[in-house]
């Protein structure tokens, strides 16, 4: 029994009210609507059915039965087919569908309609929007005879309207042994999009007749195991798809003197490649800064959701944009991260650079060790001594004539020890100590000497910013071009709060570049980290020195990726192209080959740096000079007295 449940269709049956037709024309309402199917249209739907249920392209299979408004058999014979196959299946009122497709959002279903004449079609077209989705599949019944429907108008609407290809039409004349399928990539006539006959084997192509095809010219061919039944994508035949680039890191735009667009860079490369494997026909609207003044994302996002374009090929953070959602994201391209460029601090002063090598806290400790070192050295003459009953004193040792008092002279003569180095020690103490002494300012000189040797083609530099909130904390004014970066720091802790409402958004009109504000208007810029990898910028002083600083702390990780129309067809075909190029390394090719001429360039300016010689100045040497003359001048005082 339990096996039994287990293999039954499962059948959701939305409950609706009685029909409210009156009793008067209800038994005329039956015998117009009503119609008996014979063995022979039993046997063929069947057929059908079961070539449908073994198409790979309808797995998984999980039917979704629109109940019709009218009676008929063809309801019935649905659901004993989905029972005898155990099929799981639906079903819905076509009334109900509004408040049913609200909560199926990312359910595939393969829908079936029964419609009796073109009118109740049109009100599944234009009436039920959310019933026609790409991902799905549908099964459209038309139960009347000898009616004549522009079938092609019908299947091409969907297509443009809706993006729906994968539709069946079971007619119903010869018995339902033919459907119509559509083919938007084919050529007709002058455009794209065919109808085509495909009809059971066991019966001649001579019984089909043409009446329920509004075109003669459309193919007629049998079905079997090999018969396509949906596009798959793979040869577009030069079809056209209205595509959308602009300006950015990855994708340059200019124009010959004949006005012809140039696309280069890795996304151009991208681009040509889709249309190349896809067998498309790109129309390329570009967008550069110069002409154009809006945020290009945001705009290019409002033209996916107009409609007007099928794809944009210029890398998106995969983040939420909170005026845009009817749009989706192909897989991912690159990763980039936020920053903050800063004004560089620039460089110390070169007065001091006999102090800089060692930082305020090893000064303070070198003084402090030494007083200890001094006060050590009195306390190992002063243990010597009384170990030895004072009879040995030190002939160096001043005689005290008591013209001085003793304090005074006690503190002169330790300050003297502080300044020169010990003299020769009497005993093993005072020997062991001199020698520890001696070694570890041996060490402290020769690190003090590399550092300022170093210092000459290494300049010390005066704080960075390299948090947040230094940047916060700076007082500096924080400018993008983007909204949707702004919109980044929307959050809830402290410091985002803050950073959202300092950043200014700037016209897109400026002709400057946003690292120009950053040299040379002390401001601060919110942009993509790979600003600073992919472009070369001539941001430097005299010396070669950079203009321009990367705060260390980065806001938020990011993968890029591009943008296509939502619940788009082509994703999947596009996706699977994209995921090839970066797998085959032609992605990371195309990186390279721009980035490489930047590395060159950044290479040579930092080796003729280094081939620079620096040349010693009294700037370096003023403040010694300075304390030099201070101590002189404080010898002859005290000399004279």
């Amino acid at each position: 029994m339990f096996s039994y449940v287990r293999n039954c269709t499962f059948l959701c049956i939305l409950l609706f009210p009685k029909f409210s037709a009156s009793s008067k024309y209800s038994k005329l309402y039956d015998k117009l609507l009503t119609k008996s199917l014979s063995t022979r249209e039993v046997d063929n739907l069947k057929e059908l059915l079961n070539f449908v249920q073994r198409s790979s392209e309808f797995h998984p299979l999980t039917l979704s039965i629109v109940r019709p408004e009218f009676r008929s058999d063809f309801l019935d014979f649905f659901l004993r087919y989905t029972t005898e196959n155990s099929i799981e299946s639906y079903i819905v009122r076509a009334r109900d569908l509004s408040v049913t497709l609200a909560s199926i959002n990312n359910v595939r279903f393969t829908w079936i309609l029964i419609i009796r004449d073109w009118a109740s079609l049109n009100i599944f077209i234009y009436r039920q929007r959310n019933l026609w989705r790409s991902s799905n599949r549908y099964l459209i019944i038309f139960t009347n005879e000898g009616v004549k429907l522009p079938w092609r108008d019908a299947l091409e609407k969907l297509w443009r309207k809706y993006n729906v290809y994968r539709a069946l039409v079971f007619l119903s004349d010869e018995h339902f042994r033919c459907l119509l399928n559509y083919m938007p990539f084919e050529v007709f006539k002058y455009g794209f999009g065919s109808v085509r006959k495909l009809c059971l084997k066991e019966n001649s192509t001579e019984e089909s007749g043409q009446n329920s095809l509004e075109n003669e010219e459309s193919e007629v061919l049998h079905l079997d195991r090999h018969t396509k039944l949906f596009e798959d994508f793979r040869n577009l035949n030069n079809y056209p798809l209205n595509v959308m680039v602009f300006e950015s890191l990855l994708m340059n735009v200019s124009y010959t003197d004949e006005n012809q667009l140039i696309l280069t860079k890795p996304d151009a490369s991208v681009l040509f490649t889709l249309e190349k494997t896809m067998g498309a026909k790109f129309r390329v609207k570009a967008m550069n800064k110069i002409k154009f003044r809006e945020d290009p994302f945001n705009y290019s996002l409002r033209s996916i959701e107009n409609g007007t374009v099928d794809m944009v090929i210029t890398g998106f953070f995969i983040k939420l944009y909170s005026d845009s959602k009817m749009f989706q994201f192909t897989c991912a391209m690159y990763e980039d991260k936020l920053c903050f460029l800063a004004p560089d601090s620039g460089l110390l002063s070169k007065a001091y650079m006999p102090f800089l090598p060692f930082k305020k806290s090893l000064w303070m400790l070198l003084m402090a060790y030494d007083v200890v070192v001094t006060l050590l050295w009195y306390l190992v003459k002063y243990i010597d001594e009384s170990l030895q009953g004072g009879s040995s004193k030190s002939t160096d040792e001043p005689i005290y004539r008591g013209e001085i008092p003793r304090c005074v002279t006690s503190f002169v003569i330790f300050f003297e020890k502080l300044c020169y180095p010990f003299e020769r020690g009497e005993t093993l103490s005072q020997r062991a100590l001199l020698f520890g002494t001696l070694f570890f300012s041996l060490i402290v000189n020769g690190l003090y000497q590399s550092c300022l040797v170093s210092s000459l083609s290494k300049p010390f530099h005066q704080p960075q910013l390299n948090t947040l909130e230094d940047v916060l904390n700076s007082g500096k004014t924080v400018v993008t071009k983007y909204a949707n970066l702004k919109d980044i720091f929307q959050d809830d802790s402290e410091v985002d709060s803050k950073l959202y409402q300092s950043i200014q958004v700037i016209s897109q009109g400026r002709k400057e570049d946003i690292k120009y504000f950053v040299a040379y208007d002390d401001k601060i810029s919110l942009t993509r980290y790979q600003t600073m990898e992919l472009e070369d910028f001539d941001y430097y002083d005299e010396d070669e020195n950079p203009l321009i600083h990367v705060v260390n702390e980065t806001p938020m990780n990011y993968r890029i990726s591009y943008v296509l129309r939502f619940r788009s067809p082509y994703a999947e075909r596009v996706d699977f192209l994209l995921l090839r190029l970066s797998e085959s390394g032609l992605v990371c090719f195309w990186f390279e080959n721009m980035t490489h001429p930047i590395r060159l360039v950044k290479a040579r300016r930092k080796l003729d740096k280094e081939k620079t010689w620096i040349k010693l100045a009294m700037d370096h040497y003023s403040i010694t000079f300075l304390s030099l003359v201070v101590g002189l001048l404080g010898s002859i005082v005290v000399t004279r007295q």
